[in-house]
């Protein structure tokens, strides 16, 4: 196995752990990330193997620094601002 990891577009780099199968013959990988590797806006991961027809799946996340208050914030001055125009 080889998990590799990409933040914000940088190039890809060894991941601290390496992905482990959940059931022995399940195919089914869970990866442990480290803080640092899950430290950027856009975060992707790719998990490599040479086994013989496996297939390899990108992942990427998206992630935002705003809480659900800060968004509750906005949208609340949304709310009143559509109230307003609507009279």
């Amino acid at each position: 196995m080889d998990s590799e990891y990409s933040l914000d577009a940088a190039a890809f780099a060894d991941c601290t752990n390496e992905a482990t199968e959940i059931a022995a013959g399940s195919g089914i990988y869970y990866l442990d990330l480290v803080a640092g590797e899950t430290n950027g806006d856009i975060i992707a991961v790719i998990v490599k193997t040479s086994t013989t027809g496996a297939k390899t799946t990108a992942m990427v996340f998206y992630t935002t620094a705003q809480t659900f208050d800060d968004l509750d914030t906005i949208v609340d001055a949304e709310v009143v601002k559509t109230a307003a125009i609507k009279g």
